[in-house]
């Protein structure tokens, strides 16, 4: 197998992938995806693992006899509504086509997009309940905007089917601790570990001995099987500098920090490199968003807590940590002139990307979170 020239991303001459390594797990999947009736639902989130994931699936059931495809294979993809505008093109674009694809090739395949409930967005929890802008030790916005919304999507499908099957494009090289949760779960010489948190859901992590090369040599070298290839996704990896936020299910998921892809509101990590680096690569109307999820990180200052936050909690409750001389308040809820500042500033952003940027399908904050608020 010829390497592909890959600058500036990664050196795909590590990569351990073999044409009969993939014949192998091509057929391993036609024959767990035939061994019962339980249906597929496959967490895509338009990165690399997830487009992998998805392409070696499809490209299995296609080896398949017609009558054999019989259960529904589920794509679903979540939309926190806080994520960044090109992430959402290339994730809408690229769900369309697999839903064109899978129509035309005869697949069980249909695509879903996951979504927050009104109540659960990220605004109208930062805006009009105060909650603080996302850290470490407080992040809120996952299970709200990211579990949530995946969890009944799948619990749907169990009350329907009575088990389901979650294929995931987790790795054990992404880090020690992904590795040692994942083998963990899953004796050996078995394919599907228990969901820690869904009843009657199975896990299945195909790509889960791939190398990142593995994963861009098999990408590189194979046409996307719903049309097109993947210098799309290349092209946006090497102008953000990022990697993947993945589809989360769970609270051991990695967090989508360390700069990846993921919601451009992010203030667990210090500095969004890959908005920042999409900045500079000439998408300069993405710059009122940074400055503005810059101005929401400012607000973690502890130096600030007093001038911007309630003493009190939202239970009216006054809460302190530590003792005696060092004994201080957990401060609340971002005050209510806050807010209003907050939603001043977020406007703004939002006229400024609109006047700057392409044409962007939704805005920033939407009618519904407005009125709610």
């Amino acid at each position: 197998m010829k390497l592909p020239v890959l600058p500036s991303l990664i050196d795909l001459k590590q990569a351990t992938l073999t044409a009969a390594k993939l014949e192998t797990l091509l057929a391993t999947i036609g024959k767990l995806y035939t061994a019962d009736a339980k249906p597929w639902v496959i967490g895509y989130s338009g990165g690399k693992d997830s487009t992998a994931v998805l392409q070696v699936v499809w490209n299995a059931l296609l080896r398949l006899e017609r009558s054999k495809l019989k259960k529904p294979v589920y794509v679903i993809a979540s939309d926190t509504l806080v994520e960044t505008p090109v992430i959402v093109r290339h994730l809408s674009r690229t769900l369309d086509r697999i839903q064109s694809g899978a129509t035309a090739a005869g697949l069980p395949i249909s695509t879903h997009k996951v979504s927050p409930d009104l109540d659960e967005t990220f605004w109208v929890n930062l805006i009009g309940r105060g909650y603080p802008a996302p850290y470490n030790r407080f992040r809120w916005c996952t299970d709200r905007m990211k579990i949530l919304p995946a969890t009944r999507f799948i619990t749907d499908q169990v009350a329907r089917y009575g088990e389901v099957v979650l294929v995931l494009g987790a790795r054990k090289s992404e880090s020690a601790t992904r590795a040692q949760v994942m083998s963990g779960r899953r004796k050996v010489g078995e394919h599907f570990s228990r969901h820690c948190d869904i009843p009657s859901a199975w896990v299945y992590t195909p790509l889960e001995d791939w190398r990142t090369e593995d994963v861009w040599v098999y990408l590189l070298n194979s046409q996307a099987p719903w049309g097109g290839d993947n210098s799309e996704l290349v092209t946006m990896y090497r102008n953000a500098q990022a990697g993947e936020c993945p589809l989360v299910v769970d609270k051991s998921t990695p967090s989508c920090g360390n700069s990846r892809f993921g919601c451009w509101t992010c203030t667990v990590v210090e500095r969004d490199k890959s908005m920042e680096a999409l900045v500079d690569a000439g998408q300069e109307w993405l710059g009122p968003m940074l400055d503005f999820r810059n101005f929401l990180a400012s607000t973690q200052d502890p130096a600030r807590k007093r001038e911007i936050r309630e003493h009190r909690r939202r239970s009216g409750q006054v809460q302190y940590w530590g003792e005696g001389e060092n004994k201080q308040i957990v401060y609340g809820p971002y005050k209510l002139d806050f807010r209003r500042e907050i939603l001043r500033r977020l406007l703004t952003a939002q006229a400024e990307v609109v006047r700057l940027g392409p044409e962007i399908t939704e805005p920033l904050i939407s009618v519904d979170e407005l009125l709610r608020i």
